[in-house]
Parts: C-alpha cells; sequence; structure tokens
C-alpha cells in the first residue's frame, strides 16, 4: 500500500501544486489586465507629456517674441514721445516766426506811413522856403546867392500861409 499512499501523496501535491500554479496564473493575468489599462493610461499621459513638453515650446517662443514685441514697442514710443516734442518744438518756432512776421509787416506798413508824412512834410517845408524866398527884397536875394527877377515885387506877409510846426521843447 505503500505504493498508494505514494501515489495519492503524489497526485495530493500534483493536485496542490496545479491549485497554486493556477492561482498564481490567474493572479498575474489579473494583474496584467490591471496593468494593461495602466499601460494604455500610460500611453496617453505620455503623449499628453509630448503635448505639453511642445506647448511649453511654443510658450517659450511667444514669451521670447512678445518681449521682442515689447522691447519694439517701447522704442516705438519713445521715437514717438521725441518725435511729438520735435513737432512741439516745430510748432512753437513756426508761431514765432509768424509773429515775426506779422510784426515784421506791421512795421513796414508804419515804416510807409512814416516815410509818406516825412515826404509830405518835406515837400511842405519846401514851398514854404520858395514862398519865403520869393517874399526877399532884391538886395537880400543878392547876398544870399539866390537868382533876382527883374520885374519882382515885393510880396506882402498877407499872401503866405505859415506852416505850424511842432515844438521840439525849445524856446527859441
Amino acid at each position: 500500500m505503500s505504493d498508494v499512499n505514494f501515489i495519492n501523496s503524489y497526485n495530493e501535491i500534483v493536485f496542490d501544486n496545479f491549485i497554486a500554479v493556477l492561482k498564481q496564473n490567474m493572479m498575474f493575468q489579473t494583474q496584467l489586465k490591471l496593468l494593461e489599462v495602466k499601460l494604455a493610461k500610460l500611453d496617453e499621459v505620455e503623449k499628453q507629456l509630448a503635448a505639453t513638453k511642445e506647448q511649453q515650446n511654443e510658450m517659450t517662443q511667444l514669451h521670447a517674441t512678445v518681449q521682442s514685441l515689447n522691447a519694439e514697442l517701447s522704442g516705438k514710443n519713445a521715437q514717438i514721445q521725441n518725435q511729438s516734442s520735435v513737432s512741439a518744438d516745430h510748432y512753437r518756432i513756426q508761431a514765432a516766426l509768424n509773429e515775426k512776421t506779422r510784426e515784421c509787416d506791421s512795421l513796414q506798413g508804419s515804416m510807409r506811413e512814416t516815410t509818406l508824412a516825412l515826404e509830405q512834410t518835406i515837400q511842405q517845408q519846401i514851398d514854404y522856403i520858395k514862398k519865403l524866398e520869393d517874399l526877399l527884397p532884391n538886395s537880400k536875394r543878392k547876398k544870399l546867392g539866390l537868382s533876382v527877377s527883374p520885374d519882382s515885387t515885393i510880396n506882402t506877409l498877407d499872401t503866405v500861409k505859415p506852416i505850424e510846426i511842432e515844438s521840439s521843447g525849445g524856446m527859441f
């Protein structure tokens, strides 16, 4: 009977080992099935990680672009401010030039008026001097070196109108 006991023990051990191997196999297969789901998720996570890295690179490039555009904008703003200050200076200078031109034109106008008034005054004084010379007697005319006319008669002071001369402040 020892052979029967041996075979029974053997069968029992084989059966226990078979069951243990089956349990172990089932356990591994269950773990593999769970790992397959995790592996599928891992692939998705890796794809997301790659996409995130690409987005990060794009963001880095965009950030560099934004910084360069901000620097360019600052330069343009400085140019605009400089140009506006130059424009303000130009406007101020143009306004001053226009004002001086108006002053010059008004001075030229007043100078023309003054010149005309002086010419009229000179002409009146020349006429007055001629009238006074005509009133001088021939002897005085000869002394002064003026031409003497043979038919000159002495004019009276009634025919001569005196020119009103503005006083310059003296009494002489």
